[in-house]
C-alpha cells in the first residue's frame, strides 16, 4: 500500500495578472520576499520575471507559460484523438500509454507534420 500520494503540479498555475501585480510591487520598492508569500508565488520564479521585465521593454513581458509552442496536433486533432480513445475504453479495448503515443506518432507522420526532437 502506498503511503504518500504524489501531489498536485504546481507548474503554471500563477495567473498573469497577479505575477503583474507581484512585479509591480517589487519595482515600486517592496522586497522580493513579501509579494511572493502574499500571492502565493515562489520566490525564485518571482525573481526571474523580475529579472526579466528589467531588460525588456515592459509592454513586451508576457507573464503567461507558453505551453503551445511545442504542440503538434491542433485543437481540433486533438478532440478526435480524445473521443477516439472514449469510444474504445467503452468497447472495452483499453489503449496502454505506450500504444497511445505510438498512435499519436504514427498519426503525426502520415498527416505530414512536423514533431519537436525529445
Amino acid at each position: 500500500m502506498v503511503r504518500h500520494r504524489k501531489g498536485e503540479r504546481k507548474i503554471g498555475k500563477t495567473p498573469p495578472d497577479v505575477m503583474k501585480n507581484a512585479v509591480k510591487k517589487v519595482k515600486e520598492g517592496m522586497p522580493i520576499r513579501q509579494p511572493a508569500k502574499s500571492s502565493g508565488i515562489t520566490y525564485s520564479t518571482l525573481r526571474r520575471c523580475v529579472n526579466k521585465s528589467m531588460k525588456i521593454n515592459p509592454d513586451e513581458v508576457r507573464f503567461s507559460h507558453n505551453y503551445a509552442c511545442r504542440q503538434v496536433f491542433t485543437d481540433a486533432e486533438e478532440k478526435i484523438l480524445k473521443e477516439y480513445l472514449i469510444t474504445a475504453c467503452h468497447i472495452n479495448y483499453g489503449v496502454s500509454r505506450k500504444a497511445l503515443r505510438k498512435l499519436a506518432w504514427e498519426l503525426d507522420v502520415r498527416n505530414g507534420k512536423t514533431y519537436p526532437t525529445s
